[in-house]
């Protein structure tokens, strides 16, 4: 026997006194805006009656649509299998990707990306803190794969620096 305060069980016509056909077992609206949506198969849609994924969060306008709020510290915790990546991705409506952030598990690397993808890396800092540009494994403090420029008045000292496997600095 399930207890709780409240219980919907919701369930294929089988004349039972609460039975539904339709493809969402439950909606809560306001006259007919569908506000929260659960379908059978556990999907929770807020402000859409067809969500994709288990959570799905819609607000039309130039809003933000999310809100994560305490009086102390605040994150997003964002979990996975003990061998898999996790990451945030930054899509368009139509589903293509522009720019990806999270931990590639492969490379034990935090990575920001342009792209859909941890095979190419922009930005990479390992585990030991080391930074790299245009690689996805750093083996220094700063590595850099690929043209660089810069402009500015430098103070105070710096270590050795190579370029092309040759003493620069």
């Amino acid at each position: 026997t399930t207890t709780g305060d409240m219980i919907f069980n919701t369930r294929e016509n089988n004349n039972s006194t609460f039975a539904t056909t339709a493809n969402a077992g439950f909606k809560f609206q306001h006259f007919s805006t569908d506000l929260v949506t659960i379908l059978r198969n556990g999907k929770v849609g807020i402000g859409t009656a067809s969500p994709d994924k288990v959570l799905h969060v819609f607000q039309a306008g130039n809003n933000i649509p999310l809100l994560v709020e305490t009086d102390n510290h605040s994150g997003i915790q964002v979990k996975g299998g003990n061998s898999h990546d996790r990451y945030i991705s930054f899509a368009q409506i139509n589903g293509s990707v522009g720019g990806k952030v999270g931990w590639d598990h492969s490379s034990q690397t935090t990575k920001l990306n342009g792209v859909d993808t941890f095979g190419s890396s922009h930005l990479a800092v390992d585990v030991n803190g080391n930074v790299g540009i245009g690689t996805a494994s750093p083996g220094v403090a700063l590595e850099v794969i690929g043209s660089i420029s810069g402009s500015a008045t430098s103070t105070g000292s710096f270590g050795a620096g190579y370029i092309d496997n040759k003493l620069g600095i």
